[in-house]
């Protein structure tokens, strides 16, 4: 199984970058968590549930990737 650290920013068109924070809270305060993804699973589980089609991610320490968001969603490529 591929494992790893996955972090997910959103990027808008002035290139400013912003970490991706979920609903999870700690439990012991008010303090919002860092969303990591430690594995392949969970992370494209995630991109799926936010509605991508395709999936893809960098697979070396360093690397990135990017998405860009279309203003129409993407055609149905189960039929």
């Amino acid at each position: 199984m591929w494992h790893g650290v996955w972090l997910l920013r959103a990027v808008n068109e002035d290139g400013v970058e912003k970490e991706l924070v979920t609903a999870r809270a700690r439990p012991d305060g008010d303090f919002i968590q860092l969303r990591v993804f430690k594995t392949v699973t969970g992370l494209t589980s995630f991109l799926i549930d936010l509605g991508f089609s395709v999936v893809a991610f960098p697979v070396y320490e360093g690397q990135r990737w990017t998405y860009t968001l279309a203003d129409t969603p993407d055609d149905d490529s189960d039929g």
